[in-house]
């Protein structure tokens, strides 16, 4: 508070500066208070902050505004300050009402929440996207209407490909060599009844992030249905989208050849690189691996146009649906069309998830895969990158840490966020009904990681994986992980 009341000492040309360390201030103290559950402390004292602070410092603490005023059950203070936020910007505002869709107490104040959120951004196509598909996946998860869930996301479909139809129009279409008549065809006979979906609009103006995008409304599309033939054709649309993410990879990575990005060395000369490719047919990307320098300038551009952070901004929600994809494939005898989304997996684990076990494990169900097709020698080579199937000395000291910082704070867990998605366990087929959080714990990923290492009989490994998973889940109330341990 003194260091509030001197702002009006400090010169105006270091205000600017002063009221940002405040700022700052304010955000570690409100983390504290987060993290002991103190919401009406935490309330109490961002009240002081927006009466003393200038409007233009504001922004930074709104999130915590309305995180702190949820959990203290503030419901008539909250309903009024959500209405200032019309002052922000839409984007920003799409973002509180997620974030007031997260934490309300009722299903009913969550779906207003998120339908809000949604119609703020009315005016700007890529970010209505975004909430679209977050309310078609939500009410999906909730199980309260599954025609409302598909009529979300199938008004997202369409924003999608008028936006794509209009870069297609204006871009450059030479560059799409990769995409053949096989894949346009398969991908064209697919069609729904509400929606239009012609394959002509996905060319090279097509960013990784709308393909995922796109794989990722039909995969919940999919499991929407109750009709086979319905899940399977939709799932093959997902699967020329999962196509599209490498392909469009390889077409960026091709270009940016010609000028190497910062950090990435130019060809030596006389050195000549054919542009990269990706497989056309389902039994082609059986072994196939992206080359490494292929791997090297996606790593160093980093943008949408290429499979990394940017492009996948929730790589855990969309390994939950590449997961689910493997299963689907498997369980219709298309297990050839598993080994796609396998990749996809595979890429994700090494260049933007980084969970040690989530790494195993993709490693471990493609080798999986690769046997039972009868490609042993590759699946040997897949085995062989994997470091140790055991957790190592300092996961286990960092997962003790965990536990302990779990236990302390298990009076204080609340109810699963409403963007949860329902996602099939990567080896145990789940009923539609029962939605789980698209945000996996490494406790229920070692549970599954130590259900894979038993398939390949390496009964130690998954012993240890079980008992340190074990307390974990213990700690965070899963006892539906405490029953698969």
């Amino acid at each position: 508070s003194r260091a509030l009341a001197a702002i009006g000492q400090v010169p105006a040309a270091e205000r600017a500066a002063v009221e940002r360390v405040i700022v700052r201030l304010y955000e570690l103290r409100l983390a504290k208070l987060a993290e002991e559950s103190a919401w009406e402390r935490g309330a109490e004292l961002l009240r002081e902050a927006f009466a003393m602070l200038p409007k233009p410092a504001h922004p930074p603490l709104w999130e915590y505004k309305v995180r702190f005023l949820c959990r203290a059950g503030g419901g008539r203070e909250l309903a009024a300050e959500m209405l200032k936020v019309k002052q922000l910007p839409p984007t920003e505002q799409a973002r509180l009402w997620t974030i007031v869709g997260s934490e309300a107490q009722s299903e009913g104040e969550r779906l207003q929440a998120m339908i809000r959120a949604s119609e703020v951004v009315a005016d700007r196509p890529q970010e209505r996207v975004n909430r679209l598909v977050a309310l078609g996946e939500w009410l999906f998860a909730s199980g309260i209407s599954a025609t409302d869930a598909e009529d979300q996301l199938l008004a997202a479909v369409d924003l999608l490909l008028v936006e794509n139809e209009s870069s297609a129009g204006d871009a450059d279409r030479e560059g799409d060599t990769d995409a053949t008549d096989d894949d346009d065809a398969a991908f064209s006979t697919v069609s729904t009844a509400r929606t239009r979906v012609a394959s002509e609009v996905v060319g090279a103006a097509t960013s990784v992030r709308q393909c995922e995008q796109l794989a990722r409304i039909y995969l919940v599309l999919a499991r929407l249905t109750t009709s086979a033939a319905d899940r399977t054709e939709r799932c093959l649309v997902a699967h020329h989208y999962m196509r599209q993410m490498w392909a469009v990879s390889a077409a960026a990575a091709t270009a940016l050849e010609a000028a190497p990005p910062d950090g990435v060395p130019p060809l030596p000369d006389g050195e000549v690189l054919e542009p990269f490719g990706v497989p056309s047919e389902p039994h082609d990307w059986l072994g196939w691996q992206p080359p490494a320098r292929m791997v090297q300038l996606m790593a160093a551009a980093d943008s949408e146009m290429v499979l990394g952070v940017s492009s996948l901004p929730m790589p855990e929600l969309t390994a939950a649906h590449l997961w689910w994809s493997v299963d689907a494939f498997n369980e219709a005898g298309m297990t050839l069309h598993s080994l796609l989304p396998l990749s996809l997996l595979w890429h994700m684990a090494a260049t933007v998830v980084q969970r040690p076990a989530f790494e195993s494990l993709t490693i471990l169900r493609t080798a999986h895969l690769l046997r039972e097709l009868g490609a042993s020698d590759a699946a040997a080579e897949a085995m062989h990158r994997a470091a140790s199937w055991r957790p190592t000395a300092e996961q286990k000291r960092d997962s003790a840490r965990r536990l302990e910082d779990a236990r302390r704070k298990a009076p204080a867990r609340r109810h699963p966020p409403p963007e949860a998605v329902s996602a099939a366990n990567p080896l145990v087929h789940r009923p539609q009904s029962q939605p789980r959080s698209a945000t996996r714990t490494d406790a229920a990923l070692w549970v599954d990681l130590a259900a894979a290492l038993l398939v390949e009989g390496e009964w130690s490994a998954a012993g240890e994986w079980l008992d340190q998973a074990r307390p974990m889940l213990e700690a965070l109330g899963d006892d539906l992980g405490r029953a698969r341990c």
